[in-house]
C-alpha cells in the first residue's frame, strides 16, 4: 500500500509541475502600467489610419528587477481583433521618445516616428535590463475594417532567468475605422 501511495504522490507532483510549467506567473519584476483595469476606463482610442499606414500604440513596461528580463511573446485579444503586430523598443523611454501612438508611414508624422520604428526588435530578441523602461507597440488589425477594434486583454510574456512570468496591460486599447474620429465614442 505504501508503493502506491509514494507512486500517486510522485505523479501528482509530476502533473502539478507540468501544468506550473504551461501558466506563467503574473506578479514579477516586469511592471507596466497598472492604472485602472479595462472595465470602460482608462480606454486609449485612436482615429484609423490614413491608407498605407500602420497605427501604432505604445505601453511601457519596467524592469524593477535586479536581472535582465528576455520577453518572449505579447498577446492580444478583445472586440473585432482580426490580429495584433507587437515589436519592442528598448531605448526610447530614455531617449524621451516614448509612444502614446503613432502612425508610419506618415505625411505629418511625429519627428521621431523613423528613429523609433528603426529600433524596433521582436518580442524574442528584446532583453529589458534592471532599471530600464521599455515600450512596446502594436498594432491591431480589425477582422471587420467598418467597425472599431478594441484589445480588451494585453499580454506580454518574459523569462525572469528562473521561471515564465506575465505582465497583463490594464488599459483598452481601441482603433477606429479609416475616417471615424473617437470622439463620438463611449469611452
Amino acid at each position: 500500500m505504501r508503493r502506491s501511495t509514494v507512486a500517486a504522490g510522485a505523479a501528482g507532483i509530476a502533473c502539478a509541475a507540468t501544468l506550473a510549467g504551461c501558466a506563467p506567473y503574473a506578479g514579477g519584476p516586469l511592471v507596466g502600467d497598472r492604472t485602472g483595469g479595462y472595465s470602460g476606463t482608462p480606454m486609449i482610442c485612436s482615429a484609423g489610419p490614413e491608407p498605407g499606414t500602420t497605427r501604432y500604440f505604445g505601453s511601457m513596461l519596467t524592469n524593477e528587477g535586479d536581472e535582465a528580463i528576455t520577453l518572449t511573446e505579447v498577446r492580444a485579444s478583445g472586440t473585432n481583433v482580426g490580429s495584433i503586430t507587437a515589436a519592442v523598443d528598448v531605448e526610447g523611454v530614455g531617449l524621451d521618445q516614448a509612444v502614446g501612438t503613432m502612425s508610419w508611414p506618415a505625411t505629418n508624422a511625429w519627428e521621431h516616428t523613423e528613429e523609433v520604428i528603426e529600433r524596433l526588435v521582436a518580442p524574442a530578441d528584446a532583453v529589458i535590463e534592471p532599471g530600464v523602461t521599455a515600450q512596446v507597440l502594436f498594432s491591431i488589425v480589425p477582422e471587420d475594417a467598418a467597425a472599431p477594434a478594441t484589445v480588451e486583454d494585453l499580454l506580454v510574456l518574459y523569462d525572469n532567468g528562473i521561471i515564465s512570468q506575465v505582465e497583463h496591460d490594464e488599459h483598452g486599447y481601441r482603433v477606429m475605422p479609416t475616417g471615424d474620429s473617437c470622439e463620438d465614442e463611449d469611452l
